[in-house]
């Protein structure tokens, strides 16, 4: 500002550089303070609180002497400490008295005939190694010259350092595969949570199958989105759950939210194949998303899953995973989307960003499974969905019974996931597991590997989802023959009728360690 440029002091004829001359900041003041000195004063006293208010000291966050705690105290809380036990006293008591099953030689593999530590030959109904894949010689192979050439670990996260032209055709292969972008994960454990964390957060909504398994009810909770649980493969349950969340829309006018379905293709707790066309319809009438795992549908009902057994793209489904620890005899996870769902995961995923990436020979032996199922898939499935309607067709209760004393599921004859339960007329609920650890336990006395299932405690605050009820869980794979799967259903099926016989006798024993123990508590 030059001496011949006297100020202007009109405010119509403003000039940013102004604020750079003091005479105007003084001048301005002052005209204020004539128009209006009350306001002025106001504005001036709320400036200095204001910066009181950002300068002050906190003098009440400083911990005082009398606040500390002295060396005597600090020691008797420790004393008195007692960290939580790692595992409920509830499950340890339920569990503790389980027979144990025998140990089984890795070197036997995981086929349709395994031998354990004595060399004793058993059936094995226990594994979900459904296509053989992790005894296949050509699978085996590739994973040994894998090891020989980059040994055996990846060294640090996919984000970092871990990444390897292996994974990458891996997921290049699933691409190709599934017709849609793909992006793998080193422990399918890790995966169902990754994929749900990644997209639903805080005030999201997710529509969640009550039969779907442990790892999904934890992706939901660590998610902290809002849960509504329906009726276990029940589409009409879901229907209305969608259309109450619409009219609370209505109603309400909350803001919109992310909302997704959330099922399984084959669930892992009942065996049961889900309506998948029709969560389709629902999904795409109602403007949802679904997230889908096809943990054991992949390469079982069909070469590709549940969707393919449906005649239906994998883009209808917008998050689709699975395990490759099951029809792929591997180790690992994939998820399957759009460039922008799997892109996403690759920055919000935890279980890719944080964890070490997949063992190179692992990914070796998925891809080279995946290649045997692109071109042996039809043979495969045809053999599984054989083997699982034969074995649910010698374990079904005799017909001359007016009410079946078990059963092997519902709708779903092709799963080769049986989860075979009594009825609960005949024996309930609360004493059906103890039964089931007798008959799998005199099974494998008489060569059949079986096992009662073992859940979870469903204990963290989900109180409207059941927990699922006691199985005898039985895995038919393509592996399998006629004469194994008639002799293991005719020994199961004996044992399952002389436990129902002898159920009194084994009632009466129940409450007799029962009266024991109350007995040792008091």
């Amino acid at each position: 500002m030059t001496e011949s440029q006297p100020i202007d002091y009109n405010y119509a004829s403003f000039d940013i550089h102004h604020v750079l001359s003091l005479d105007w900041w003084l001048h301005h003041l002052a005209s204020a303070y004539r128009e209006n000195p009350f306001h002025m004063l106001t504005e001036l006293g709320l400036l200095v609180l204001v910066l009181w208010l950002i300068f002050k000291r906190d003098e009440s966050k400083k911990p005082r002497s009398s606040d500390r705690l002295t060396v005597r105290e600090q020691e008797q809380l420790l004393r008195d400490w007692k960290p939580e036990p790692l595992v409920p006293p509830a499950l340890v008591q339920q569990y503790k008295d389980r027979v144990s099953p025998p140990a089984i030689h890795l070197s036997s593999g995981q086929g349709a005939i395994v031998h354990d530590s004595d060399n004793k030959e058993y059936i094995n109904l226990s594994s979900h190694n459904y296509l053989g894949m992790a005894c296949n010689k050509e699978v085996i192979d590739a994973a040994q010259e894998t090891i020989k050439k980059y040994a055996v670990g990846s060294c640090g996260p996919r984000g970092f350092y871990g990444t390897m032209d292996i994974h990458l055709r891996l997921e290049h292969a699933l691409s190709a595969y599934f017709d849609n972008e793909a992006i793998i994960y080193a422990d399918y454990i890790g995966c169902p949570a990754s994929v749900i964390t990644a997209f639903a957060k805080r005030g999201d909504l997710l529509l969640i199958d009550e039969g779907c398994h442990y790892l999904i009810t934890q992706g939901a909770i660590l998610s902290r989105s809002n849960v509504i649980w329906f009726e276990h493969n029940n589409m009409d349950a879901l229907e209305i759950c969608l259309q109450t969340v619409n009219e609370q829309d209505v109603k309400s006018n909350r803001p919109l939210n992310r909302r997704f379905i959330v099922s399984e293709g084959i669930f892992h707790n009942s065996g049961d194949l889900c309506k998948l066309n029709k969560i389709i319809e629902l999904k795409e009438t109602y403007k949802y998303r679904l997230i889908l795992d096809d943990s054991h549908g992949l390469g079982t009902v069909h070469e590709k899953g549940t969707p393919g057994y449906f005649n239906i793209k994998h883009s209808k489904v917008d998050m689709y995973f699975a395990g490759m620890d099951k029809a792929l005899g591997s180790t690992g996870g994939f998820c399957i989307g759009n460039k922008e769902i799997t892109h996403h995961q690759t920055l919000s995923g935890a279980g890719y960003v944080f964890s070490a990436s997949a063992p190179p020979f692992s990914c070796t032996a998925a891809q080279t499974a995946l290649r045997l199922l692109e071109e042996n898939g039809k043979e495969y499935c045809q053999q599984v969905r054989s083997n699982a309607e034969l074995m649910r067709k010698l374990l079904a209760d005799d017909e001359h019974h007016a009410v079946a004393r078990w059963n092997t599921g519902y709708n779903n004859v092709m799963s080769p996931l049986i989860h075979l339960r009594f009825n609960e007329k005949v024996i309930a609920d609360d004493v059906a597991e103890q039964y089931f650890d007798s008959v799998a336990s005199k099974a494998r006395q008489q060569g059949v590997l079986v096992h009662s299932s073992i859940y979870l405690p469903q204990e963290f605050g989900i109180s409207d989802k059941s927990d699922p009820r006691p199985s005898l869980r039985i895995c038919v794979t393509r592996e399998h023959t006629k004469e194994q799967l008639t002799k293991a259903a005719k020994i199961v099926k004996q044992l399952l009728v002389e436990t129902i016989e002898n159920k009194n006798q084994l009632d009466v024993d129940h409450q007799h360690v029962n009266d024991e123990e109350k007995q040792e508590e008091d």
